[in-house]
């Protein structure tokens, strides 16, 4: 349903919020210590995040969510493995206070990311997780499922931007994941994976520069210093990584990926979008 609202300058998108329900937003400590007031509508499934940004930022966070979206649900079709890779849309954005031409408040509405933070995930010598026919602890869930977050980012050149554990979440079994396609949010049912967040800092490079190498290494430190608490667990990081490897060989997804972003983008929120240059992070406004 797309309506037009009066609170912004500027919006664009798919307004999913219902007003009849969570008269009352619960600020999340989703963000600590950061710029972003991060606001939950727990019985939607949605977040609210407020800024003060530029318009071209928040458009490219609003388009970098899609592009991560959909290069985690390809990969989940190519993989069929035990797990869900997912990363959360927006939907909808506003911004700009109306009849305040130096404002510069960004607001961006999108699905929720259920689970825990990785740096918030509690150690356990239980080995109540498997991997394979393996029974494994949580740690080393863990490094199998970053393991295969860390290969597909560095094969398709990805840069996150910002790799702390806090943007990266344990998904649990069963716990329903929301996607928007057609008009319509629909809910899929996840595995025991990897949720991806806050992904406003991504860029698109070659897999071999030296910008997502540094990326990559800055997140296999912060995951070993976190999970490597037991012999083998660099091993289940790896078997992540040759898992993609070998299902994958040398296929490279994201500018079909990108493709299918732009459409996508177009669509929801607007045409006047005539190049995302996610080398650059740059918008270029028809």
């Amino acid at each position: 349903i797309f309506i037009k609202m009066t609170n912004y300058r500027h919006e664009a998108g798919i307004e999913t919020i219902d007003q009849k329900l969570d008269p009352l937003k619960l600020a999340l400590n989703y963000e600590s210590a950061k710029s972003s007031i991060v606001e939950l509508l727990p019985s939607q499934g949605l977040i609210i995040k407020t800024k003060e940004r530029t318009l071209s930022s928040t458009i490219y966070e609003a388009f970098s969510t899609i592009f991560f979206s959909e290069l985690l649900k390809e990969y989940n079709r190519l993989l069929q493995g035990d797990f869900t890779l997912y990363s959360p849309q927006s939907t909808h954005f506003g911004y700009g206070n109306k009849g305040d031409n130096k404002s510069r408040t960004s607001v961006l509405t999108q699905f929720f990311c259920p689970g825990n933070a990785l740096n918030k995930v509690d150690r356990s010598r239980r080995k109540d997780y498997q991997i394979k026919d393996d029974e494994v602890r949580v740690e080393n869930r863990t490094m199998y499922l970053t393991g295969i977050m860390s290969e597909i980012l560095k094969r398709e050149g990805i840069i996150h931007g910002d790799p702390q554990l806090r943007h990266f979440f344990l998904l649990p079994n069963e716990v329903l994941l929301t996607y928007h396609k057609e008009g319509q949010c629909g809910h899929v049912p996840s595995k025991n994976g990897l949720g991806v967040i806050d992904v406003e800092g991504t860029r698109v490079l070659d897999s071999e520069a030296e910008d997502v190498k540094r990326d990559q290494d800055l997140f296999k430190t912060r995951v070993f210093r976190k999970f490597d608490v037991v012999p083998e667990s660099s091993r289940y990081f790896e078997l992540g990584t040759n898992f993609v490897n070998q299902e994958c060989g040398d296929l490279r997804v994201a500018g079909h990926v990108y493709q299918l972003a732009r459409n996508l983008f177009s669509k929801r929120f607007s045409n006047c979008v005539e190049e995302v240059d996610m080398k650059n992070k740059k918008i270029k406004f028809k």
